[in-house]
């Protein structure tokens, strides 16, 4: 065998390159933006956090809203969960009653947008809110 044919045996030259040629945001990404979004809007007083895991064939996201002034609260909005390939649908799953499918970024976007619209999730950001300024906390942490 020749050099030229080992070099196309195995693994793609270009191994690292391949995750840089997604078009697709992958539901990891599109939370962690959603959570970073919901700091820089209550001006860090609540943080969101994305855990990741595993769950038998499924890839398991867990979204919390988290509270670092009131010892790190932490209260689980959603979790989401959806194969390894392919990514989508995704399950988002709210509470055993409430589960959600979106087969696309797009339509993940709009369901998450949903939820964080919805008045029982207003009313936790409220009550945490509402905590926060009560324990004379109200400066975001450094």
């Amino acid at each position: 065998m020749t050099e030229d044919e080992n070099k196309n045996l195995g693994w793609p030259q270009d191994l690292l390159g391949i995750a840089q040629h997604r078009h697709q945001q992958t539901p990891q990404e599109i939370l962690r933006i959603e959570a970073d979004d919901l700091g820089t809007k209550t001006n860090g007083l609540l943080q969101g956090r994305v855990d990741v895991g595993a769950q038998g064939q499924y890839i398991v996201l867990d979204f919390f809203i988290v509270a670092p002034s009131l010892d790190d609260y932490e209260y689980r909005l959603l979790k989401a969960r959806h194969k390894l390939l392919p990514q989508y649908p995704v399950e988002v799953i709210l509470n055993s009653k409430d589960k959600r499918k979106a087969t696309s970024p797009e339509t993940l976007v709009v369901t998450l947008s949903d939820i964080f619209r919805a008045p029982s999730t207003l009313s936790v950001i409220g009550q945490l809110l509402d905590l926060i300024k009560n324990s004379g906390q109200t400066s975001s942490p450094q």
